[in-house]
């Protein structure tokens, strides 16, 4: 970030009127631009010099305080914090699951073993290759299979003989299936509704760690017609907490501004014209350290013409 831009945010935090703004950048400047460092499509750029140029992609100071109340709006997931999904999703969702599914006795003096070996009857596996599953297993200090495949990769190109005949053959008694982001659920859909077809009497968890309210009804839907899946999220993120095309009830005071300006830029920026509050307008603000999704509006993520805040890396 040049001296000017710091000037900027520093006059910001003592002079803004804007109390949203104000607490906005102190807070910044309070937690520190390296939590943001993590972020690993850009491992050479410090994140205080792409905020920096990302706030100077518009010339009116109004706009970068927009930008900039955008920019303090988005959920931003760390590795860290990552890791704590993945503690939590085994030890809040998956053990709970276990208990429930193979009818444990909780009071039971055989409970921890009961319990060990019905976690060494579950396949682990990501949905996507986005969700790294070796990282799920370190964290919960697992064991997992030898094979750990993504299910929508298998849901195109396995052979559902040899899939069947491996679940067999390693007396598999249940599938847990994991994600680390779903928006509007239709990547996922596909992949969960195959494995739960394929996988006979198995019993099916999916556990995506974040979950918009949207991706999770409609994925709750499939648990009518597949009654050996259940669908059971570490972190739903409620219908207010996102920013798209049509104003939602509730949401935060300074929104429309922040909506009227992607919209400006939208039309201004031929790289920020498709879909600008986000795929199927679904307005998302969760960045991952790892990608930035494409449900977040590409202001945040494009290129081409637009110096982006956290550039995505697309598929």
């Amino acid at each position: 970030m040049n001296v000017a831009m710091k000037r900027l945010l520093q006059q910001w935090a003592v002079q803004a009127t804007d109390a949203m703004l104000q607490d906005a950048v102190n807070r910044y400047f309070q937690i520190g631009p390296e939590i943001y460092d993590d972020y690993e499509p850009s491992p050479y750029d410090r994140f205080e010099q792409r905020l920096g140029a990302w706030l100077s992609n518009v010339t009116s100071e109004q706009d970068q305080r927009t930008l900039f109340k955008l920019f303090a709006n988005l959920f931003f997931v760390g590795r860290r914090e990552f890791e704590c999904l993945h503690r939590t999703a085994f030890q809040s969702v998956v053990k709970c699951w276990l208990i429930d599914d193979a009818a444990i006795d909780l009071f039971s003096t055989s409970f921890n073993t009961e319990l060990r070996r019905e976690i060494g009857n579950t396949w682990f596996c990501p949905v996507t290759d986005s969700l790294r599953i070796n990282g799920f297993l370190k964290a919960n200090g697992l064991k997992g299979h030898s094979y750990r495949p993504d299910w929508r990769s298998l849901s195109q190109f396995g052979d559902p003989q040899k899939i069947r005949d491996y679940i067999h053959q390693k007396r598999i008694k249940r599938i847990a299936l994991f994600e680390d982001f779903v928006g509007t659920g239709s990547q996922a859909q596909e992949a969960i509704a195959f494995a739960s077809t394929l996988s006979g009497s198995c019993s099916v968890l999916f556990c995506p760690l974040i979950i918009a309210e949207d991706g999770l009804a409609k994925l709750l839907n499939l648990e009518t017609t597949h009654p050996n899946l259940s669908v059971r999220p570490v972190i739903t993120v409620p219908k207010g907490f996102r920013l798209n095309g049509v104003p939602t009830a509730g949401e935060e005071p300074h929104f429309p501004v922040i909506r009227k300006l992607i919209s400006t830029l939208a039309k201004d920026v031929p790289s920020l014209k498709y879909e600008p509050f986000g795929y199927k307008d679904s307005g998302s603000l969760v960045v991952l350290y790892s990608n930035c999704p494409d449900n977040v509006t590409p202001v945040i993520y494009s290129g081409d013409g637009w110096h982006p805040l956290f550039p995505r890396v697309t598929r």
